[in-house]
């Protein structure tokens, strides 16, 4: 594990503990703040409720120091919980009149009413307060308030305890919420790497899994099943490419051995070479096949992109065709405009365009006919490939796209490497077009290639060109 790395339950219960911690710190430190305030109003309201009520009892009296001791004892046993102590001047020679109530505060009271020497030396819980009952007394009041600050001191002292017992929760529910998060993973990640080392199917996603992680198995689902197939593929290919290239090179090492067992005449020779002309004809056109094929999906796009005249370079480019398709005894027919411009992959898009008429070349039995239809359609160009061949099956029509593919039907022409319609699949992606097939009124199959012009406005069509009506005799028909 390098040391960047990190645990999800640890960093889960490290940040679960914080957050804990911090709420129930913030809320008590928030509550013993609004209790220590609600009793120190308490204890303020107290004192200056109990000097109101002297003022009034006391005045009631004869006004003598026993009246005065009497009242306040009166008021002590109200509040028992509050001890109190008086002490009264004279307010003519600030002499001593008398005190009362509770000794211990007693002791405490200043010798004057001034209220800077009565709080020297207490704490908060204590008030002193000074009040004049009638023309000649100032009395003054202690109050000893510890009980009101007991509510806040005992909330703190059970907030400890609190907040242990909450740290511990929170460290227990976080960790085990990590560890059940960190299981689920590692299953994922178990199922993932067993589906990657002996290639079995992609895992399907768990419906046990929480949303978050439903999501990160449906994407590793998907990562793993396109890994799958692209590697399928690739394997496909390297195989597919080591067989379809070792038969027609061993025919032309065969036909090179059996051209030099004996001296022969120029049209023996002519006839050989002519043989080995088309074996190398077709090997190059699946080299370019598979060149076009193993580009990356970016490069397809990007690459090669240029303004031509798709019109002209087809008639240029397909033109040799003809040449295929007489060997094949097969009518070609090319109805093509006089002038297309289009922006794309020029070697690209021509290189579809063969592989269409091949395809339906070598699927037509002799004496049939091909004909290539090329029109402008909006901002598309459709290009409108027919033969008279057994046409594709409607279960077939999705797979025969596929690298190496070959239908099972019987075929009577040449045998191809199953890449030409790979790669016209492949053009039509990378162009942002689309290839259909269908059935052609001509009783064979109908392949559809739509191809975005992009800028390009069309031109009007050329007569069509006369049908090329050959004799039979080749090899090649089916």
């Amino acid at each position: 594990m390098s040391p960047a790395s990190w645990s999800i339950a640890t960093r889960i219960t490290r940040w679960g503990l914080m957050i804990t911690l911090g709420c129930v710190i913030s809320l008590g430190t928030v509550a013993f703040i609004f209790l220590y305030l609600e009793a120190r109003t308490e204890i303020d309201e107290l004192a200056s409720e109990e000097l109101s009520e002297l003022r009034t009892a006391f005045l009631a009296t004869e006004g003598t120091p026993e009246d005065f001791a009497a009242t306040c004892q009166v008021l002590g046993q109200h509040h028992p919980h509050d001890p109190m102590a008086w002490r009264a001047w004279q307010r003519r020679d600030g002499s001593l009149w008398t005190t009362a109530g509770d000794q211990d505060l007693v002791r405490q009271l200043p010798d004057s009413p001034l209220a800077e020497q009565a709080l020297a030396g207490l704490d908060d819980a204590y008030r002193w307060r000074t009040a004049a009952i009638g023309p000649d007394l100032t009395v003054g009041l202690l109050l000893d308030g510890r009980h009101q600050m007991m509510s806040a001191q005992g909330f703190l002292l059970a907030a400890v305890p609190l907040l242990l017992v909450s740290a511990g929760a929170s460290w227990l529910a976080t960790r085990l919420l990590g560890q059940r998060i960190s299981r689920l993973l590692a299953e994922v990640s178990a199922s993932a790497q067993k589906a990657a080392l002996d290639s079995s199917p992609a895992p399907h996603a768990r419906e046990d899994l929480p949303s978050e992680l439903q999501a990160v198995s449906l994407a590793l689902r998907d990562a793993l099943q396109r890994i799958q197939r692209e590697s399928e593929g690739a394997r496909l290919m390297a195989s597919g490419l080591a067989h379809e290239l070792r038969s027609p090179l061993q025919n032309l090492l065969m036909q090179a051995e059996v051209a030099l067992m004996k001296e022969r005449s120029a049209p023996e020779y002519r006839a050989h070479i002519a043989g080995q002309f088309d074996e190398l004809q077709e090997l190059i056109r699946a080299v370019d096949n598979l060149v076009t094929l193993c580009a990356s999906p970016r490069m397809r796009r990007s690459s090669r992109t240029e303004a031509f005249d798709l019109a002209l370079e087809s008639r240029l480019r397909l033109e040799p065709m003809r040449e295929r398709a007489r060997h094949a005894g097969v009518a070609l027919r090319l109805d093509v405009p006089h002038s297309l411009p289009f922006t794309g992959d020029r070697e690209g898009v021509t290189l579809a365009l063969r592989n269409l008429l091949a395809n339906a070349i070598d699927w037509s039995p002799a004496g049939g006919r091909v004909e290539l239809r090329m029109a402008v359609e909006g901002e598309q160009v459709e290009v409108r490939v027919e033969d008279q061949g057994p046409g594709v099956a409607l279960d077939e029509r999705e797979r025969v796209f596929e690298p190496f593919y070959r239908s099972p039907a019987p075929r009577q022409g040449r045998v191809g490497y199953g890449l030409g319609l790979a790669l016209v699949a492949t053009v039509c992606e990378s162009h942002a077009g689309s290839v259909t097939i269908g059935t052609s009124p001509l009783g064979g199959a109908l392949f559809c290639l739509r191809l975005p012009i992009r800028s390009a406005r069309p031109a009007p069509l050329l007569p069509a060109d006369e049908a090329e009506a050959v004799s039979a005799g080749s090899d090649a028909a089916r």
